[in-house]
């Protein structure tokens, strides 16, 4: 893309390799490869998302391929009381799904955490 070397050190670190291949993009690829795919995330699922890491009143939210193919749409979603067995139980056998769900765990010293984890169906 012409004139995308010029934002390439100001909004590239090759030292984040930590991050995804995606994160590492500079802003500028990053719209760049969203527009190329044709898929577009609706609003809902971003507040969706937003809902379920800050108010932490959702167990998980699954999100789907819209019927034509060119969203990601809102799927279904659980209320915090839900477990992560319900979670795998809303998950289609034969379909591809994304999805948000917030695990609870306890670590090596007996405190309890969560993490938000992301799902590939």
């Amino acid at each position: 893309v012409k004139g995308l070397n010029s934002f390439w050190p100001r909004f590239f670190n090759p030292s984040c390799s930590r991050l995804p291949t995606s994160a590492r993009l500079p802003l500028v690829e990053r719209r760049l490869l969203n527009e190329m795919s044709g898929v577009t995330v609706k609003d809902e699922c971003v507040e969706t998302y937003n809902q379920i890491k800050m108010k932490k009143d959702l167990r998980y939210c699954i999100f789907k391929i819209s019927d034509d193919r060119k969203t990601i749409v809102n799927d279904c979603q659980g209320p915090a009381e839900e477990t992560f067995q319900d979670f795998i139980k809303h998950l289609p056998e034969d379909q591809p799904r994304y999805a948000l769900c917030d695990i609870d765990y306890a670590t090596d010293d007996g405190r309890q955490q969560n993490k938000l984890c992301f799902f590939f169906w």
